[in-house]
């Protein structure tokens, strides 16, 4: 997969004599081999293509020794090992020129993915996106959300927000990212874990 992002970034910069020359025979197969996985994915439905961002299924471990998803605790409650998931992540090149990713959910919504890319480069965002980044908490996923559009407790919780302090717009009515990401840190939005917890 990793050949395949490398592939999309390299031929957006470079010509096609370029990228044909440069490649070795082991590396265009290798690259082949990941263009056919990904467009397996496409087709299958386990991966979209949203612009240059990449989202994929993929199965975790949650890292819990006694958990089934750890081969050794499986073993000794003699249970498959069975992973969670499948959930949803964005890949994408991130300005630094390093392949990032982020949790997007058990359901996939466009808008959200978008803005969550958005932020996570460091642009600043508006109202509507930070509305839809901070519709979705822990309360929320527990409670089954399944990809919906932001509804009227998102706009209460953006509302309280605002009153609290603890985001606030610049004159282009925009948010700075570090702003909106202590934000969604604190009240525990879904792709935005406090560091330390």
């Amino acid at each position: 997969m990793y050949l395949a992002f490398w592939y999309i970034r390299y031929v957006e910069t470079t010509n096609l004599d370029a990228l044909v020359r440069d490649l070795t025979p082991s590396a265009a197969d290798a690259l082949a081999a990941a263009l056919r996985r990904l467009r397996k994915e496409l087709e299958a439905g386990t991966a979209h293509a949203l612009g240059a961002i990449i989202l994929r299924q993929q199965t975790i471990r949650c890292g819990k020794q006694t958990c089934p998803c750890c081969p050794a605790a499986a073993l000794a409650q003699g249970v498959p090992v069975r992973q969670h998931g499948p959930y949803w992540y964005a890949w994408w090149w991130g300005s630094s020129g390093k392949k990032r990713s982020a949790y997007a959910g058990k359901a996939l919504r466009r808008e959200r993915v978008l803005a969550q890319v958005k932020v996570m480069e460091g642009h600043r965002i508006g109202q509507g996106e930070l509305l839809e980044l901070a519709a979705v908490t822990k309360m929320e996923v527990a409670a089954g959300w399944a990809g919906e559009a932001p509804g009227e407790a998102a706009r209460r919780r953006l509302e309280a927000i605002r009153a609290r302090g603890w985001v606030t717009e610049g004159p282009d009515g925009l948010v700075a990212p570090e702003d909106a990401v202590a934000c969604l840190e604190r009240i525990e939005a879904l792709g935005f874990k406090r560091k330390g917890r």
